[in-house]
């Protein structure tokens, strides 16, 4: 499936019932009172696009745990995957971005239903990959497609930039790849601002 094709079919199969969950989401997020200041601290120094500040720093954290450190490869900073996505989504956001946020909304304060006390970015690693192991075993649709359409993108991102190609055993195109000045590509992406920091990672774990 193209980007585009993507961009304009989203991911999330909304019917009734899930809709109303997502109410019952926001609400829920509504009554918490959320500060930008907290999530600001783990942009890791980038500039939101598309997303908000809280969405980038959700977004993050779940880009984080579903690739996991692995020996020799890139961390998801380093690829600056998350920053990626969100310049496509400001390019071609279409419903792809609404259920982007749908499903950002689902991780951080989903939480809360499984019984954990605190929202998905102030877990630890271990924490969240648990949490995003039941969404994506979850009897309700919605979580699991929450999980297979971060999954979905988190891996394009992060797999398409070419450092990570070694733990694929992938060689690389024959051509030489062209450069797109509109693109999503990590060069098209604005300097990272002198407050980046690397969030820290308490335990290790990837879904």
């Amino acid at each position: 499936m193209s980007e585009s094709a993507l961009s304009r079919r989203g991911f999330l199969k909304t019917g009734a019932g899930a809709a109303l969950l997502l109410v019952g989401y926001q609400v829920a997020r509504n009554g918490l009172g959320d500060g930008d200041e907290e999530y600001r601290a783990l942009l890791a120094g980038e500039q939101v696009q598309a997303l908000s500040i809280k969405e980038f720093a959700v977004l993050s954290s779940v880009v984080r745990c579903l690739v996991g450190p692995a020996q020799g490869a890139p961390t998801t900073e380093e690829t600056r995957t998350t920053a990626r996505i969100d310049r496509e989504l400001m390019i071609h956001g279409g419903k792809l971005l609404q259920d982007l946020r749908d499903s950002l909304l689902v991780v951080e304060h989903g939480t809360f239903l499984e019984g954990y006390g605190e929202r998905f970015t102030r877990l630890n690693a271990a924490q969240q990959s648990i949490f995003l192991q039941s969404c994506r075993n979850s009897s309700l649709d919605l979580r699991r497609q929450v999980y297979g359409g971060l999954r979905f993108l988190t891996m394009f991102f992060y797999y398409s930039d070419d450092r990570s190609w070694p733990l694929l055993g992938y060689q690389g195109p024959w051509q030489a790849i062209k450069f797109y000045e509109g693109g999503n590509r990590i060069e098209n992406l604005a300097p990272l601002s002198n407050l980046s920091s690397t969030p820290q990672i308490t335990a290790e774990g990837s879904v």
